[in-house]
């Protein structure tokens, strides 16, 4: 089982390996030049969850690769999106309660960044999301990029610490739609959040009956990938008593047996469809046994004979990343598995020689469970429709103690190859 498990750190440091290795998805795109040319061509789009600082182009599939920032372009657009480069006026004040500074005062900075076109038009609106996953949303006058201040601070009343805002983006706004006077309704019960600026701004073209666009990529829904699976499960159990002194001490064989079964990812949308809920309904069985001796003189002793397969049905629910790359992708997985057994055989035989006397007894070997709980890790690869998966299991065993004074537990090892049928959005 020790060559088992380095087989399986191999795979592990594999996998960090290939991750460090950047992954290309290419898709037809554009750049605008900052002589305002559009030059049509493929965007490595990396669905961006937060904004991009840089971007990479090439003219065809067989041009050299080009990084752009802010600085060399004007704006790209990919998959829907539409990102306006420019230097801006940032507001880095913390946002986490605990943190809250106690002055309305801005902390202003400028970065060089990609702004993400929300809606455009005569007045347009833009956002800029951080690390920290706070946005900064952004009008356009004179071609300059304006930020919309706003920020959450601490005042102290008495004891009580209590969140005030600086809400300086309603007037900007008041000024920046004024010629739709109806737009002074909409302001009080304004947030400083993406929906409610959106619906502001779609009152005001509604009121001016001007166009304008709405930059609404379309949703991506979940991918369901259905199959099959099957291939080699190797199994060992370990076995603690207390009661039962010959159950540990019993060195127990490695079981190889055929494992299967079916298969239903769940492949979220974003994130280049990297993340997805990957779940198993498989067959999972083992047999195994082993001797132990308590050994006196050549013609006293006892042989401690016992036995245990069981067959397990069961539900492997696990978060599966993928690593993309050219014509395949590495994945790791992680998660829980329960299983129950629907066919179990415990057995115990002792066979007892006292000198020219020998004596057999057979009965179970301890009170057992039919249910068994694990935690899963792998690694794999897939290629189109195929994958190969290698997966280690760490199970609760056939016994947890309680009445039976025994503790159990399996390590067990997958070795599956997959196939999936075609796909389906949910």
């Amino acid at each position: 089982m020790k060559i088992i498990l380095q087989i399986y750190l191999l795979f592990y440091i594999l996998f960090l390996s290939v991750s460090s290795y950047s992954q290309d998805n290419y898709l037809q795109g554009f750049i605008v030049t900052s002589e305002q040319d559009t030059v049509t061509g493929l965007i490595n789009f990396k669905d961006w969850e937060v904004n991009p600082k840089k971007v990479e182009f090439k003219k065809d599939a067989t041009a050299e690769q080009k990084m752009y920032t802010p600085l060399n372009i004007t704006a790209f657009g990919v998959a829907g999106y539409v990102f306006m480069g420019s230097i801006v006026d940032v507001e880095n004040s913390p946002i986490r309660i605990a943190n809250l500074s106690s002055t309305p005062t801005e902390k202003i900075t400028q970065d060089t960044v990609f702004l993400k076109t929300l809606i455009r038009g005569e007045k347009s609106l833009y956002s800029y999301k951080k690390l920290n996953g706070d946005k900064n949303f952004y009008v356009q006058e004179n071609g300059e990029f304006v930020l919309l201040v706003y920020k959450k601070y601490s005042v102290k009343i008495g004891a009580r610490s209590n969140i005030a805002e600086n809400n300086k983006f309603i007037g900007q706004l008041t000024l920046y739609l004024n010629d739709c006077p109806g737009i002074k309704s909409s302001l009080p019960n304004l947030e400083y959040t993406q929906k409610s600026l959106e619906k502001l701004f779609v009152t005001y073209y509604q009121c001016t009956k001007s166009d304008y666009v709405r930059i609404i990529p379309e949703k991506e829904k979940i991918t369901v990938e259905g199959g099959l699976i099957a291939g080699l499960s190797i199994t060992d159990l370990k076995l603690n008593s207390s009661f039962y002194d010959f159950l540990p001490q019993t060195d127990y064989n490695t079981s190889y047996n055929f494992s299967g079964g079916v298969l239903l990812d769940l492949i979220m949308p974003r994130n280049l469809k990297k993340l997805s809920l990957y779940n198993e309904l498989i067959l999972s069985t083992f047999k195994i046994s082993g001797t132990y001796t308590y050994f006196y003189y050549e013609d006293l002793y006892t042989d401690e004979n016992t036995m245990f397969k069981y067959a397990y049905l069961k539900l492997n629910n696990m978060l599966r990343y993928k690593i993309l790359l050219n014509n395949y992708s590495i994945f790791l997985n992680v998660g829980i598995s329960n299983g129950i057994a629907i066919s179990s055989y415990n057995h115990r035989k002792q066979l007892k020689k006292i000198y020219s006397m020998d004596y057999t007894k057979e009965s179970e070997a301890f009170a057992s469970e039919n249910y068994e709980m694990g935690i899963l890790g792998g690694i794999g690869a897939q290629s189109k429709r195929w994958t190969l998966d290698v997966r280690y299991e760490l199970g609760s065993g056939i016994s947890q103690g309680n009445y039976s004074q025994v503790d159990s537990s399996t390590r067990r090892i997958y070795v599956l190859i997959g196939y999936r049928f075609k796909k389906k959005s949910e």
